[in-house]
């Protein structure tokens, strides 16, 4: 069976930066131990509050965010079957992460059993406003876990993916990229979908410092990160 804690253990013993990030709030950068103690915290809601059967399908419809990428990393270590990105499919999802109330209203419709409403703003305690009967702060239910993962997740198959629309296993999710270098700095123009959240653990599984930005990846952001695109990403644009 295989599971994504070892990077994440890995990931909370790292001093050094693991996640930048350029959005509208500007530069967020969150070091290996901060972002650790994010993907257990939700692992610990999903698998405690929510009580997340295994192989539950969560889609999270977060965006462009980096808040997208720690809900991944939960999710899968949780044991979950990750959908991500601002269409992710309602219709055969058991729990839904919405930042919006459109999301919510959608949700709802679709019949999803477990909605939870996610508040973007990175210093933000709780969904701002009232939330509808039967929907979940998601912000306040995370931030009262523990920040290591003391819920048993599910196990996993070695040979299932865990991200619908990426082919590749968690083991292999979890090998290095050839051609990346430990404490490298790795960019590219995040789209808020699967292909992220891959190319992130694939960048941390080879120790090295994801750079994501919602703009185009320019020459500037590149030189003040001295990082560099991330292998294939130019051919994809």
């Amino acid at each position: 069976m295989s599971n994504i804690a070892p990077l994440v253990a890995r990931l909370a013993e790292t001093s050094a930066p693991a996640l930048t990030y350029y959005g509208d709030e500007g530069r967020i950068e969150l070091g290996g131990p901060p972002l650790a103690r994010w993907a257990c915290k939700i692992s610990g809601y999903l698998l405690t509050d929510l009580g997340m059967d295994a192989g539950a399908r969560v889609a999270v419809r977060l965006g462009e965010h980096w808040r997208a990428l720690a809900w991944g990393l939960g999710v899968i270590q949780a044991g979950g079957v990750l959908e991500c990105g601002p269409d992710a499919e309602l219709s055969d999802a058991d729990i839904a992460v919405c930042a919006s109330h459109a999301d919510i209203e959608a949700a709802s419709a679709a019949g999803v059993p477990d909605i939870v409403a996610q508040v973007m703003a990175s210093l933000a305690f709780e969904w701002p406003g009232e939330l509808p009967d039967g929907c979940d702060d998601a912000q306040a239910g995370v931030m009262t876990q523990p920040d290591a993962l003391v819920a048993i997740p599910h196990p996993r198959a070695d040979d299932s993916s865990p991200i619908v629309g990426i082919t590749a296993t968690l083991a292999q999710l979890c090998e290095p990229v050839p051609g990346i270098a430990a404490a490298e700095h790795v960019a590219w123009s995040t789209r808020g979908s699967a292909a992220d959240l891959e190319r992130a653990v694939r960048v941390w599984a080879s120790h090295a410092h994801a750079v994501i930005t919602t703009g185009p990846l320019s020459a500037q952001l590149l030189e003040t990160e001295h990082a560099r695109e991330y292998p294939g990403a130019a051919r994809e644009r």
